[in-house]
């Protein structure tokens, strides 16, 4: 009995045992371990896209290389592929010519489309920024992920088309930034096309 005439609780004073905790940790690691894989997963899953439309094969010549980029205004994963276009235009200024189409539902006001990620679009040089409303001009590249591009050659005809970074929101060597260089460069290669990392452009919710 206490000085209070009651007996002590005695689930108060159950104390974990060593197997217990062993087994806390173990599932608390198991949670941790698989909201790792989830993440690895979405990161190197790829978005939808498509090769240009038949009017978009080819563009009239121009005499350089033309990069024509769609992007979802409020999608993170864009910033490191407009990280690696700014690398491109350093390079290749004189030689490239570029053209960044900004999705925005028709229903709503230009303002829509104003983000962080489209101000540092802004701020790259020797580029053109359009404003794609209900992404037309997205569809007709047949690209259908932010951050998807299509490389013409200064004689018209598109020799690349896809992504440019190795997983959403990353920056780093990959295959498609890869052939964008070679091919600017003269150099023969293989790849045609890219996974492209990121957010879809037509999203439901999006202008409501």
């Amino acid at each position: 009995m206490t000085s209070h005439g009651r007996s002590p609780d005695p689930l108060s004073s159950r104390r974990a045992t060593p197997a217990t905790l062993w087994r806390v940790a173990l599932l608390w690691g198991l949670v941790v371990l698989a909201s790792f894989a989830a993440i690895a997963v979405y990161a190197k899953t790829p978005g939808r896209q498509q090769p240009p439309s038949a009017e978009n094969q080819s563009l009239p010549p121009e005499g350089r290389w033309r990069i024509a980029m769609a992007i979802h205004p409020r999608c993170p994963c864009s910033k490191a592929s407009i990280a690696h276009l700014q690398r491109l235009l350093h390079r290749y200024e004189q030689r490239l010519s570029v053209d960044v189409y900004v999705y925005r539902p028709g229903a709503t006001a230009p303002q829509w489309a104003n983000s962080s990620l489209v101000e540092q679009v802004k701020r790259l040089p020797s580029l053109e920024v359009h404003d794609d409303v209900d992404g037309a001009a997205a569809l007709g590249f047949g690209i259908e992920t932010s951050g998807g591009l299509v490389l013409y050659s200064p004689e018209g005809p598109a020799v690349f088309y896809g992504g440019i970074t190795p997983s959403r929101g990353h920056e780093g060597a990959n295959d498609g930034l890869t052939a964008v260089i070679d091919a600017i460069n003269g150099r023969p290669t293989a790849r045609r096309r890219h996974p492209v990392y990121g957010c879809p452009i037509f999203r439901s919710g999006d202008g409501s």
